[in-house]
């Protein structure tokens, strides 16, 4: 299947790749990380604190075992009580339900 594709080949199919040829996302994404400054990243930062915020209250509203990690902007939740330390402590339980989120 993969020698259709074989570009040496005089009667191959052409394939664009996610990125190949995408003109407009790549100008997109280039408008993007010129806006995106250290004030920007501050502020999408501020936007991840209370995320991990509000996650970490819903646990504790519902009295759950879980909490957001993060890092910047991004907070992913833990289906475990106690500060992690490191990916290692993570309990078998916790990963058995990384899956849903």
């Amino acid at each position: 299947m993969m020698a259709q594709f074989d570009p040496t080949s005089r009667e191959h199919l052409s394939h664009g790749g996610t990125f190949n040829t995408n003109i407009i996302t790549m100008v997109a994404g280039l408008a993007g990380m010129k806006l995106y400054d250290e004030d920007a990243a501050n502020h999408l930062n501020e936007f991840g604190e209370r995320l991990r915020t509000g996650v970490d209250g819903a646990f504790e509203k519902a009295g759950m075992a879980g909490q957001a990690t993060s890092l910047g902007s991004l907070a992913p939740a833990v289906w475990q009580k106690g500060r992690l330390v490191d990916s290692k402590r993570i309990s078998r339980r916790a990963q058995s339900l990384m899956c849903l989120h």
